[in-house]
């Protein structure tokens, strides 16, 4: 039998507490290796104001970062790769209609659905793309379907959007 006497236990404690802090340096490397700090872009910061104002039904703030030419196109794509659903609008008053459509706010089926999480954020050039993903599942146990998006964003304004609902439990 091995006897620890305080020296021991002062060390056992230090060991303890440098463990801690390398734990939580880890989580900090982590997220922002993870872009946790994504949104420190111009790009990013456009897409999340523009998803801050359709969450709010803000359709007016949200239209306003939009170029007066934007462009719309979104579909559904199917797991065998078969498009559903195109819309293609142009005109940033041709895309009022879309701001609560699938994809286009975080919370589209309202307080009873999901909150749709912005992850995957990437800024390439003008290019903003990312995914919407739900926050649970449906009652019944399926998952709700995820989406796909990119943004162009030249300006300040955003150029286009294209949205791809991606249905995985067919």
């Amino acid at each position: 039998m091995v006897q620890r006497g305080m020296g021991d236990r002062r060390w056992c404690a230090r060991t303890r507490s440098l463990a801690a802090t390398a734990a939580l340096a880890s989580l900090v490397v982590f997220t922002l290796a993870t872009g946790g700090c994504a949104f420190s872009s111009g790009e990013a910061r456009l897409v999340a104001s523009f998803y801050a104002a359709t969450d709010a039904g803000l359709e007016d703030k949200a239209l306003s970062m939009l170029d007066d030419d934007a462009v719309f196109d979104s579909w559904a794509l199917a797991i065998n790769g078969n498009h559903l659903g195109t819309v293609h609008a142009a005109g940033r008053d041709r895309l009022r209609p879309y701001l609560h459509a699938r994809g286009m706010s975080r919370n589209f089926y309202g307080a009873e659905g999901p909150f749709y999480l912005l992850r995957s954020l990437k800024v390439s050039g003008g290019k903003t793309s990312f995914e919407l993903l739900p926050d649970r599942r449906a009652e019944t146990g399926r998952p709700y379907n995820s989406y796909r998006a990119v943004f162009d964003i030249a300006g300040g304004k955003i150029r286009s959007i294209t949205m791809v609902e991606v249905i995985g439990w067919l």
